[in-house]
C-alpha cells in the first residue's frame, strides 16, 4: 500500500502506531547514477512524527511528514534501531515508501521495482547501442 493508504488505515484503526510492517522503495532519478534510494524489504515499526519528543540520537534522511508517521528499522532483538527511514525522498506524492504487511508483499513489490528500472536500463543500453555502432561505422569509414 502507498504511505497515504497507511495513514488512512492507521486513522481506521487496521494499523496502529508502533506495528510492525515492512517498506520497500528502490527508485533512480537518473539511470546512469547509483539509485537515488535502494530500501530492500526492510521490517520497520511506525512511529508517530513528533520531532520535539524524539531522542537524541533521532536522525533521518529524506523528507519527513511532521503531521504523519516515519519508521525505524528494527534489529536482530526486535527493538527499533536508532536510523530512521522517511515516509518521502523529495515530494510527498512521488516518493513515498510502499508499505506492507508482510514480507512476501514486500519481496514482490520490490522485484516489480528492480524489474522496471531494468526494463529502462535495457531500452538505455539499446539506445546507446546504436548510437555507438553508428559511431563506430563513421570513424572506420575514415580509415579506410
Amino acid at each position: 500500500m502507498k504511505y497515504e493508504e497507511m495513514k488512512e488505515a492507521i486513522a481506521a484503526g487496521t494499523i496502529n502506531v508502533g506495528d510492525d510492517v515492512w517498506v520497500v522503495d528502490f527508485r533512480y532519478d537518473d539511470i546512469s547514477k547509483p539509485p537515488a534510494r535502494n530500501v530492500v524489504p526492510t521490517q520497520v515499526r511506525i512511529f508517530e512524527a513528533d520531532i520535539f519528543n524524539e531522542p537524541d540520537n533521532f536522525h533521518y534522511t529524506g523528507r519527513m511528514d511532521y503531521s504523519g508517521y516515519y519508521f525505524r528499522p528494527v534489529g536482530r532483538n526486535g527493538n527499533p534501531l536508532a536510523k530512521v527511514l522517511a515516509p518521502y525522498l523529495y515530494d510527498i506524492e512521488k516518493t513515498a515508501l510502499q508499505v506492507f504487511l508482510t514480507k512476501e508483499e514486500a519481496d514482490e513489490k520490490y522485484r516489480e521495482q528492480v524489474a522496471t528500472i531494468v526494463g529502462q536500463v535495457r531500452a538505455l543500453q539499446d539506445e546507446m547501442n546504436v548510437t555507438f555502432n553508428l559511431r563506430v561505422m563513421d570513424l572506420e569509414e575514415r580509415i579506410q
